[in-house]
């Protein structure tokens, strides 16, 4: 009968370890169906820099894989082509730029996007007129949030609440 071993079963003196590249690639989708934000280049973009790939293929896959950057694996591509390294963005770096895109993080952790417009606004101040600019909301905040679903497999369930975890860490609800 077939016997099933786990990778972080084998990291022992018993096995030889032999690797191959096989050609087979995980991938987060995104459907902007249920949420037009998530149809912005921009906030795929953060949001694809807000997961630590590489902490993903240590932790669930125990060092046995690679990150892709793309979903041409890098055997087929020139070596120019396979240079070119993704640039990663620290949290900080992920938070201003959701904030520069006028997503704030609401009283429940989660960021929430709001249309808002530049008001003068005028107050007299003993003898003098003083002028300020005030933000408000023009109409409804959408949150940025997402739902996930994957196959009932130890290692992708566990990849989805890492991705669920770090993505939360930026103001993401899942």
């Amino acid at each position: 009968f077939p016997v099933t071993i786990h990778a972080e079963e084998i990291n022992t003196d018993r096995y030889v370890i032999n690797t191959s590249t096989l050609p087979k690639i995980f991938g987060l989708f995104i459907n902007s169906n249920k949420n037009k934000l998530l149809e912005n280049k921009n906030i795929i973009d953060i949001l694809d820099k807000s997961i630590d790939k590489q902490y993903i293929i240590d932790k669930v896959l125990y060092g046995y894989g690679t990150v892709a950057h793309s979903p041409i694996p890098e055997t087929i591509l020139s070596k120019e082509q396979s240079k070119i390294e993704q640039k990663k963005y620290t949290k900080e770096e992920i938070n201003q730029k959701l904030e520069s895109l006028n997503f704030k993080i609401g009283e429940d952790g989660v960021r929430a996007y709001s249309q808002t417009k530049i008001v003068k606004e005028t107050k007299k101040v003993g003898k003098k007129t003083v002028t300020t600019n005030k933000e408000i909301p023009t109409g409804e905040t959408t949150k940025l949030s997402f739902t996930m679903t994957t196959v009932d497999t130890k290692e992708l369930k566990e990849v989805a609440e890492i991705i669920k975890e770090q993505m939360s860490t930026v103001g993401v609800s899942h």
